[in-house]
């Protein structure tokens, strides 16, 4: 079984104001993702989130919290474990942010624990050592900040920087997933992961590899996505279907939002 804890201190606001920050913000909102909501597929309780599930693009990684006490502490695990998602066996993953007052303020702390897949325990480790510090960074943010150049381009060009990025990320994930299966070991990887690549049953390394160095270029992904969504959009606007099916996204988010 491996594990994980990481924790911040949110200076000068209660547990129960950061507990509704976390459900609303983080997990429905997907405040601290790179670039793509979290798509709700069951809403659950609206107050404390207890039954919420959302899968995460671009993985499509389904969580659902299990167990919550308001204000305090909210548990969660991941629905479809796989080496395309989340590579842990069915049912062990567990996820539990914890609300306590400090001072002030409030510690959150975020512990995690699973049973990696097979030849993927290095891996999983690596998904989680990302993402959970990042997350809490995020929460520990003031609130009402100026928005960055993400999410500027975003709200400008959402439908063309959606697209442009996700194009990229498959088209990065297809080129590693190909360098990784033709030169595999002879590529400058650590000894760990070339071992696993070199084995003859290392379909899910090479998968989840691809996965984690494509992970890597994200902020070189997001440069790009900044500089050259202006000009795709101002080309692609020029388009009638184009901008007929740019209305249409909107008015329809514009509906779910309202």
């Amino acid at each position: 079984m491996s594990s994980f804890s990481s924790s911040v201190l949110i200076p000068s606001t209660p547990p129960a104001e950061v507990y509704e920050t976390w459900v609303n913000e983080q997990w429905r909102g997907g405040r601290g993702l790179p670039i793509v909501r979290p798509i709700i597929t069951s809403p659950g309780d609206p107050a404390t989130g207890l039954g919420c599930e959302r899968s995460i693009p671009p993985l499509f990684i389904r969580e659902r919290i299990t167990s919550c006490t308001p204000d305090e502490s909210v548990t969660y695990e991941v629905v479809n474990p796989s080496y395309l998602t989340f590579p842990a066996s069915p049912g062990s993953h567990r996820g539990r942010v914890r609300f306590g007052r400090e001072g002030g303020g409030t510690r959150v702390t975020w512990d995690v624990e699973w049973e990696p897949l097979p030849n993927a325990e290095w891996l999983s480790t690596l998904m989680v050592r990302a993402a959970i510090p990042a997350l809490l960074g995020d929460l520990a943010k003031p609130k009402g900040g100026e928005p960055s150049s993400i999410q500027a381009i975003l709200k400008e060009y959402g439908l063309v920087a959606l697209l442009f990025h996700f194009t990229g990320w498959c088209t990065t994930l297809a080129l590693v997933a190909v360098s990784l299966s033709l030169f595999g070991p002879s590529l400058p990887l650590p000894d760990a992961l070339a071992s696993k690549l070199s084995s003859p049953h290392s379909l899910g390394a090479t998968i989840g590899a691809a996965v984690v160095l494509t992970e890597t270029t994200t902020p070189a992904r997001l440069a790009l996505t900044v500089a050259a969504t202006p000009a795709v959009t101002k080309a692609a606007r020029r388009w009638g279907p184009f901008r007929a099916v740019e209305r249409f996204v909107k008015e329809r988010v514009a509906e779910r939002e309202a």
